[in-house]
C-alpha cells in the first residue's frame, strides 16, 4: 500500500467512525503501516458484527471499577445478567460476582447477531456458547481459562497469531485490560452457531513497541 493509502485507511470512511488502534484510540494519521494500523486492517476484514463488538469492547480499555464490583458504567451490564439469587446488597452487582463474565455478556448482547444467554457466570456463559478450535478462532469471540473449582475468567478475543491470542478482558485488575497468553492457555467459545471462518493465522502486533 502506498503512503496516500495508508493515510485514507487511517482517517476511515467520511461518514463513519475512525479506526481505532487496540486501546481504542483512533489511529494516526501519518501514512505508516505499524503495528496498530496493521491490527486495524485485520479487524476491517472481518464481518461487521465482529468488527463492532471488537470496538466495543476497546472502547472501554482502562475503566476501573469504582467500588467492589461496581460503578456507574458497570451495574448496567449487570442488570442484563443472570445472578445467583442470594443477593446481599441494594445493587445488582453486590452479589459478590466478578465482572469479566457481565463485561464480555454485555458487549456480545450489543451486537451479536446470533442469540445467547448474559450471564454473571463465566461456567453458565460459556455453556450456552459454542466451543471453537483454537487455529479458528477470531476476533469477537470469547477466551475463557477455567479452574477446577468451576469458576474462571473470560475474555474477549481481540487478535491471534504465532501461538498467541490476546483478549480485551473486564476484572483485570479490577479494570479493563488487553492480555495477551500462549493461544492453548485459553479455551474459546462463540455465538456463531457454523463457523466458516479459513484456517488462518492472525497477526496479532499488539506489543512490538509500535506507536502507530
Amino acid at each position: 500500500m502506498t503512503p496516500d493509502q495508508i493515510q485514507a485507511f487511517q482517517r476511515g470512511p467520511l461518514a463513519g467512525p475512525r479506526p481505532v488502534d487496540f486501546y481504542g484510540v483512533p489511529l494516526l494519521v501519518d501514512g505508516a503501516l505499524g503495528d496498530k494500523t496493521r491490527w486495524a486492517m485485520d479487524i476491517a476484514t472481518l464481518p461487521t458484527w465482529r468488527q463492532n463488538q471488537v470496538r466495543s469492547v476497546v472502547s472501554m480499555h482502562g475503566r476501573r471499577e469504582e467500588g467492589v464490583n461496581r460503578g456507574a458504567w458497570l451495574d448496567p451490564m449487570f442488570a442484563i445478567c443472570r445472578l445467583d439469587p442470594d443477593v446481599d446488597g441494594d445493587g445488582p452487582s453486590e452479589d459478590g460476582h466478578p465482572w469479566c463474565a457481565v463485561f464480555a455478556s454485555y458487549h456480545l448482547a450489543q451486537h451479536s447477531p446470533y442469540p445467547f444467554v448474559p450471564d454473571a457466570s463465566v461456567a453458565r456463559l460459556i455453556r450456552n456458547l459454542h466451543p471453537v478450535a483454537h487455529d479458528r478462532a477470531q476476533p469477537g469471540d470469547l477466551a475463557a481459562a477455567l479452574r477446577a473449582d468451576g469458576t474462571g475468567h473470560v475474555g474477549t478475543l481481540i487478535a491471534r497469531g504465532g501461538g498467541w491470542s490476546a483478549s480485551c478482558d473486564g476484572n483485570l485488575g479490577n479494570m479493563v485490560r488487553t492480555v495477551r497468553y500462549p493461544v492453548h492457555d485459553r479455551q474459546y467459545f462463540s455465538v456463531e452457531p457454523q463457523l466458516l471462518c479459513p484456517l488462518v493465522a492472525m497477526g496479532i502486533p499488539l506489543y512490538t513497541g509500535s506507536t502507530r
